[in-house]
């Protein structure tokens, strides 16, 4: 029984909390944002894949939907909260390391253009060589350090960057 409750009963209600959260999402976004909360706080073997699911989703909430402010900074905040999680999930490097430094980069680009805090930038330019560090050959993390510079006012060093991510996309669309 405790195993049936760990493995399957526990995920699942975690599952259903994040399927009544995007159900939720339209209607009242902290109603929902509480219900993806409960989700990830369900203390199963699966609060990994769930916290990146929420950041994912958060991320494109705020990249593809117009949201009030109020609502954005509530994102901002869960975002800021999600951010160790997912650097501590860095420490033990698996299939998807890749994954969760985009969405480090990603979280801090957001912190930057919400807040306009520098710090924000110097992470998200860290946690992207970092990245580069694992794979050379990712243009998402050129194109990253490009738009951090770009962000800090090296234009010059910014386009360079942006035209190598550009390149390298280019020569890994031509190889396949």
């Amino acid at each position: 029984l405790i195993v049936f409750y760990q493995l399957n009963f526990k995920p699942t209600l975690a599952s259903r909390n994040f399927f009544r959260a995007a159900e939720l999402e339209k209607k009242d976004f902290r109603i929902a944002l509480s219900e993806y909360e409960k989700g990830i706080s369900g203390n199963t073997l699966f609060d990994k894949e769930f916290r990146t699911t929420l950041a994912e989703r958060l991320i494109f909430i705020l990249k593809k939907i117009k949201v009030p402010e109020n609502i954005r900074m509530l994102i901002d905040k869960k975002l800021i909260t999600l951010k160790p999680f997912l650097e501590n999930d860095l420490k033990i490097p698996d299939k998807n390391y890749l994954q969760s430094y985009n969405l480090l980069v990603l979280i801090n680009e957001e912190i930057y253009l919400s807040s306009g805090d520098p710090g924000a930038l110097r992470e998200m330019e860290e946690i992207s060589k970092k990245a580069l560090a694992f794979n050379n050959q990712k243009p998402d993390f050129y194109q990253s350090i490009g738009k951090a510079k770009i962000y800090q006012g090296d234009y010059q060093g910014g386009e360079y960057l942006i035209q190598k991510s550009f390149e390298l996309g280019q020569k890994r669309t031509k190889d396949k």
